[in-house]
């Protein structure tokens, strides 16, 4: 999904820099995983009103070998699973999709306490339109192309 591209990709060579951020927050899913595919936008949404407080990634546990230590260290049993991190612990961890108010709410309990997320300004907005729509426009590109190729042999 194109919404992945906005969240830092975790593995285990850039997990310890995560645990070394003020405050961090890791979203653990599987690739066909559609509560994960639902909770994505969610995420991406939340993490444009706390930009630059939070340190925000996503682990993609099933890229083989990307996140093996990771997945030794912690247990997963649903997905999507996401941790809260503050000064390095693990300070709360969600085994489900949260919508956005929840997701709010326990950032504001876990990682920064009764400050309130800002409003993104409308140059903001509007970056993360254009964002959205490159990422459309190039996955019909991509389909446009693959479609090309695929029927350029068949003669139709």
């Amino acid at each position: 999904m194109a919404l992945d591209l906005e969240l830092e990709r975790v593995t285990d060579q850039n997990y310890p820099d995560f645990l070394a951020a003020p405050a961090a927050l890791i979203l653990f899913k599987i690739a066909n995983c559609e509560k994960c595919e639902e909770f994505l936008p969610i995420v991406a949404d939340t993490m444009q009103r706390y930009d630059g407080r939070i340190r925000w990634g996503v682990a993609l546990l099933h890229v083989p070998g990307a996140c093996r230590e990771i997945k030794r260290k912690h247990r997963f049993e649903t997905f999507p699973t996401t941790h809260f991190y503050k000064a390095g612990q693990l300070v709360h961890q969600e085994d489900h999709k949260l919508n956005a108010v929840e997701l709010d709410a326990v950032i504001q309990k876990h990682l920064l306490g009764d400050e309130p997320p800002k409003e993104p300004s409308k140059l903001e907005k509007v970056n993360r339109v254009i964002r959205i729509i490159l990422a459309v426009v190039t996955v019909g590109i991509l389909l446009v192309a693959l479609i090309a190729i695929r029927t350029r042999g068949t003669g139709y």
